[in-house]
């Protein structure tokens, strides 16, 4: 049975307890995730609300960022977002192909940004800067591979006002 080791009042966890808290609170983080989702991108969407992608995404970073600093292990938010997008296919919507990818996607963006800068404010704020950055990009993209290239000059047109 794994224990903790406490001195001077702080606990450290020992290899063993490291390998069973994993699971758990990869589940929790993508279950908050997940229900985050489902419940505020159906709220979202349902209001037309341009880019709300954005903003969800935006969330599920700071998800992941905090998670990261509850468990520090790698492939940790990688395995939160496959939970995540899991949760996805129970949205009242269907399972839609375009947000579940986006989670994945996300979740390997900020994974690669804490891995290489590790879960300090850089590393941090680059993933979220990313997440951003993509989640901005796909809803673009999406509409321009369902509408073609006049969506673009619409955007265009409406920068320029």
């Amino acid at each position: 049975m794994p224990r903790l080791t406490c001195r001077y009042e702080r606990c450290y966890i020992t290899p063993a307890m490291g390998r069973l808290r994993f699971w758990p609170i990869v589940a929790a983080f993508g279950a908050l995730w997940g229900v985050a989702e489902v419940t505020m991108g159906t709220f979202l969407h349902t209001l037309h609300i341009p880019f709300s992608g954005v903003f969800l995404a935006c969330c599920g970073a700071a998800l992941l960022v905090a998670q990261r600093q509850v468990l520090n292990r790698p492939g940790a938010a990688l395995a939160t977002g496959f939970v995540t997008a899991t949760i996805k296919t129970m949205s009242p919507g269907g399972a839609i192909i375009g947000p579940m990818l986006g989670i994945l996607v996300e979740s390997i963006l900020v994974e690669v940004c804490l891995l290489l800068l590790s879960r300090n404010l850089p590393g941090a704020m680059l993933g979220g800067a990313f997440v951003a950055v993509f989640a901005a990009f796909q809803k673009v993209f999406m509409q321009f591979v369902y509408y073609g290239g006049n969506v673009i000059e619409l955007y265009l047109s409406i920068l320029r006002e």
